[in-house]
């Protein structure tokens, strides 16, 4: 089973994806051209690639889902590879509603279940603040986000309050989702 987690910038995604990789799931590592922030970790929050490495891979086809973000610091681009949805086990990635979309259509065999994890606008605001981001880019990216989810319909959908735990929040995921056999 993979769990697909996705949210508006700040909902919490990120901590959430830690505390199910503590309880024994796999995340499944997405590739960025993005420069890595202070405290990622490559190949644990991310694979970060080259420009042309990422190209090389598109241009082989390895990806299920890849997009390409224009942002204040410059152009980006995130893909997640085919062959990490091939794996058996309980799996867990971050995505965009499109990249949920997308992988949903090219592995229509595979129980992929989309989470939605919601915040308020305010506390999202605070979260990333606290994370250092830019205003302006935390600005665009909440623009964006209006955009990206506005017609999006999750399989399950969660409120991720500014005094919510991840772990338990996490446990109830895991719980919820995986005893759901629709």
């Amino acid at each position: 089973m993979i769990i697909a987690l996705c949210g508006k910038t700040g909902a919490g995604k990120s901590r959430i994806c830690e505390e199910m990789m503590n309880q024994g799931w796999i995340k499944i590592i997405t590739y960025t051209t993005r420069p890595q922030r202070p405290g990622e970790i490559n190949h644990l929050d991310y694979e970060f690639v080259s420009e042309e490495q990422f190209m090389d891979m598109v241009n082989r086809a390895e990806f299920a889902e890849s997009f390409t973000y224009v942002t204040k610091e410059g152009v980006w681009k995130y893909g997640s590879r085919m062959d990490d949805y091939m794996e058996r086990g309980n799996f867990v990635i971050v995505l965009t509603p499109a990249g949920i979309k997308r992988v949903k259509q090219m592995l229509p065999d595979e129980d992929i279940r989309s989470v939605m994890i919601d915040s308020e606008k305010l506390v999202r605001r605070i979260r990333l603040r606290k994370r250092g981001d830019d205003l302006l880019e935390v600005e665009r990216r909440m623009k964006a986000d209006d955009l990206d989810f506005a017609d999006f319909k999750a399989d399950y959908h969660y409120h991720n309050a500014l005094f919510t735990s991840p772990k338990k929040l996490a446990k109830r995921i895991i719980k919820e989702v995986t005893n759901d056999k629709s």
